[in-house]
C-alpha cells in the first residue's frame, strides 16, 4: 500500500473514531475539557500517549473488549486523543507522499538534504487541530475562551 493510501486510511480511521461518539458524547467531553483546561487537557494526553497509541491501534472490537476503555470519561478522552493522533498521521503521511521521491534517497544528496531541512520546518509549522471540525455539528471548541487555564 502506497503512502497516500496510508493517508487516506489514516483520515477514514479518525472517522471511524469519530462516528463512534454520540452527540452526548460531544457534549460531555467538551464540558470535561473546559473543567479541566487546555493545559492540564495536554498534560493528560502526554501521560497517556501509550494508551493513546494503544486505543488508535486497536481494532473497534479490541476496543469494546478492554474493560478500562469502557469507563465513560477515559473512553472519550481517549478518543479525542486519538482522532488528533490520527489527524496527525494524515497530515505526515500526506507530506510523505507527496514527497516520496525527492526523500527516498534517489537524487542528489545536496537537493535531498534542502528538501529534507524544507520537510522539517513544514512539518513543525503544520497545525492539528485539538479540537476536531467533526464535533462542531454538536459545540465549539471548549478551550475557545480559555485563557490559559
Amino acid at each position: 500500500m502506497g503512502l497516500h493510501r496510508y493517508a487516506a486510511e489514516s483520515s477514514g480511521h479518525a472517522q471511524e473514531l469519530v462516528k463512534a461518539l454520540t452527540k452526548e458524547d460531544v457534549l460531555a467531553l467538551a464540558e470535561d475539557l473546559r473543567t479541566l483546561g487546555s493545559h492540564a487537557w495536554i498534560s493528560w494526553a502526554d501521560e497517556h500517549k501509550k494508551e493513546v497509541f494503544d486505543y488508535v491501534s486497536a481494532t473497534p472490537a479490541a476496543r469494546a473488549k478492554k474493560v478500562t476503555w469502557r469507563e465513560p470519561v477515559l473512553r472519550r478522552r481517549l478518543s479525542l486523543a486519538a482522532i488528533v493522533h490520527c489527524h496527525a498521521a494524515h497530515a505526515l503521511l500526506v507530506f510523505l507522499a507527496e514527497h516520496e521521491y525527492m526523500l527516498a534517497g534517489v537524487g542528489p544528496y545536496r537537493d535531498t538534504t534542502a528538501i529534507s531541512g524544507s520537510a522539517y520546518w513544514q512539518i513543525m509549522d503544520s497545525e492539528v487541530q485539538e479540537w476536531p471540525e467533526e464535533f462542531e455539528w454538536a459545540c465549539l471548541s471548549p478551550w475557545l475562551k480559555d485563557s490559559g487555564s
